[in-house]
């Protein structure tokens, strides 16, 4: 879980960056779309049953990773900026987290 609750606030973090560090327009326009989906989707993958969810970080950050290079950001700040958020969100939605409870089951899990 202490994995997607960082991975919420990377989210965010995208979400305010282009304020913080001088965004190309794109760039910021690609934050603001894509923080807010980083953060919902770790959000979402917190819980036990929806763990698995958090593989769809992935792509996503392979995107933020990979916009600096589409979208020809020319300072140096939001290119670093973006290739690290993208790498450690791909990072922390790799890790799994600790399973405790089973969820499923089939049809056989109404009558045990």
């Amino acid at each position: 879980m202490w994995a997607q609750i960082l991975n919420i606030l990377i989210g965010i973090w995208l979400m305010a960056s282009p304020a913080v560090i001088e965004y190309p327009d794109a760039g910021a326009k690609s934050n603001y779309i894509f923080g807010p989906i980083v953060a919902t989707i770790a959000t979402i993958a917190c819980w036990e049953a929806t763990r698995g969810l958090r593989t769809t970080n992935i792509p996503m950050g392979l995107w933020i990773m990979a916009a600096p290079l589409v979208l020809g950001y020319q300072d140096p700040f939001p290119i670093m900026n973006d290739m690290a958020c993208g790498s450690v969100i791909i990072v922390l939605a790799l890790f799994r987290g600790e399973i405790t409870k089973s969820f499923g089951g089939g049809w056989k899990a109404l009558w045990d």
